[in-house]
């Protein structure tokens, strides 16, 4: 996860390095978050397989890919929104340039967080083999285009971000919810459907919020936490759209009885 920062740091300098590392922070605090959200998941789903209630297993991780997936788009796309604004009272006034970096590196989280669900399922059901190969693969793959955008073109990192970040999202968005429909034995198209809805989310939700950063100015960091909190009410009641009320009427059960 972290060789383009290496690489970043090898062709560029660490000066280069460091501003890198400024954008990908979004990037960690998001993974963890989301790596605490799955852990939830895991023990469950080895439960469920072990006392052979595939279904049950099926439906829980279908769920909560979906719950995940919508989740995780709020802050993402908050992140990406009003990157320049955070960086400015973050880092400095010196540091805006980063956004643009900062939504290459955030915003295809939508789909590389979302599938991690689907990552209990390949250790519970001993199918963690042929995913380990296309991680190599795909992984070496990542650092050829990587090296050799940043040393042909003159894209500095935006070049290691865009191989690394493509790899990764054409790896999870295609072929994890392929492979794991097909060791579930189910439709093929069912965790593409989860894609399909959170993109269709993610882009509406993206609109909302440039619109309401259109007519809402910031001026201190107090209006910044403001307009935060008010993006991820609006964004969570938006994303409720996309639920049926079975969905939430079980996650609700579900978290209650993990409490």
């Amino acid at each position: 996860m972290k060789v383009d920062l290496l690489i970043v740091n090898k062709y560029l300098g660490p000066e280069q390095s460091g501003l890198y590392s400024i954008a990908i922070q979004f990037n960690d605090v998001l993974r963890i978050f989301a790596s605490i959200i799955s852990g939830v998941l895991g023990p469950a789903i080895l439960i469920l397989y072990s006392q052979n209630k595939i279904d049950d297993m099926i439906k829980l991780t279908s769920g909560f890919v979906k719950f995940l997936s919508l989740s995780i788009s709020i802050p993402i796309v908050i992140i990406c929104v009003w990157s320049k604004e955070i960086l400015n009272f973050w880092m400095g006034s010196s540091y805006i340039s980063l956004s643009s970096l900062v939504w290459i590196l955030t915003l295809p989280l939508v789909i590389n967080i979302g599938v991690q669900p689907l990552f209990a399922i390949q250790v519970a059901m001993n199918k963690i083999k042929i995913p380990a190969i296309l991680n190599i693969v795909f992984g070496f793959f990542g650092i050829v285009s990587s090296v050799l955008l940043i040393t042909k073109t003159d894209l500095g990192f935006y070049s290691v971000a865009i191989s690394s970040v493509i790899m990764l999202t054409i790896k999870n968005a295609i072929f994890t919810p392929l492979y794991s429909s097909y060791i579930l034995n189910v439709d093929k198209r069912q965790f593409i459907y989860v894609h399909i809805n959170t993109l269709i989310c993610t882009f509406i939700s993206i609109v909302i919020l440039l619109q309401i950063k259109n007519e809402y100015v910031i001026t201190d960091l107090y209006d910044l936490i403001l307009i935060v909190l008010l993006s991820a009410i609006v964004l969570l009641l938006f994303s409720l759209v996309f639920y049926t009320k079975n969905e939430r009427d079980k996650f609700i059960k579900f978290i209650k009885e993990k409490a």
